[in-house]
């Protein structure tokens, strides 16, 4: 008896996999609304994964999207970001939602020597991730913002 209970208590003590209420690498594929030199496009697809995850912080990786915004003069101003990820995002987990705290991040997508990320608020659920951020890669004047939403069937 003392050595079951001894053995249960040692394997919950080494289970941290119950710290982790996200699931490893979950691709969300959703629409993103993006809003660039104050005009709004239509949605279009996209895809964010998670990874790197721990009990209060994760990775973002974020695949490629190509913004093509229309300029007054006939003109347009297109941006393609290639995938990139950035890391360590705060996280709390409350209720079965995993909120992703707001921050500025920096990386590059290969292309772009610096994209600038600030998440201005996310929540990641069982049925889907909503996400709200600015980006602005190198070079661009002022930074777009993205509305990604998604919710699994």
């Amino acid at each position: 008896m003392v050595a079951a209970s001894l053995f249960s208590m040692l394997c919950t003590a080494c289970d941290d996999d119950d710290d982790i209420p996200l699931s490893p690498k979950e691709t969300f594929k959703g629409k993103v609304t993006t809003t660039a030199f104050g005009v709004t496009l239509d949605p279009t697809d996209w895809e964010i994964r998670t990874d790197n995850i721990k009990a209060n912080s994760l990775s973002l990786v974020f695949g490629e999207f190509t913004v093509v915004v229309p300029m007054p003069g006939g003109n347009t101003v297109s941006r393609t970001i290639k995938r990139c990820m950035i890391e360590n995002v705060s996280y709390e987990y409350k209720d079965g939602t995993s909120i992703l705290a707001p921050g500025e991040y920096e990386t590059t997508d290969g292309v772009f020597e610096t994209i600038k990320y600030e998440i201005l608020s996310g929540t990641i659920t069982s049925k889907g991730m909503k996400l709200t951020m600015k980006v602005q890669p190198e070079g661009m004047p002022m930074p777009m913002v993205l509305d990604f939403t998604t919710f699994k069937e």
